[in-house]
């Protein structure tokens, strides 16, 4: 369990304006629930889906820069 509020968020945005977004939503006495986004620039959903864990939401996203193809890294906006 983590010290984190209920509706603590992270969020990655790409060169092409694909955002990444990780929030907890819940949390109940023995798990937590991390729900996952990503939208492309105009706001359509490209996939979202819920997780345990941060790392296990942060593993599933698929968010890259489109140079170096590597993961990009998540920033706590709230």
């Amino acid at each position: 369990m983590t010290n984190y509020p209920i509706g603590a968020t992270w969020r990655a945005v790409t060169d092409t304006g694909k955002v990444g977004e990780i929030r907890l939503s819940n949390r109940e006495s023995f798990i937590e629930r991390w729900d996952w986004t990503v939208r492309y620039s105009d706001g359509t959903i490209y996939a979202a889906e819920w997780n345990p864990t941060y790392k296990m939401c942060r593993e599933e996203i698929p968010i890259y820069n489109s140079l170096t193809k590597t993961k990009l890294r998540f920033r706590r906006v709230k």
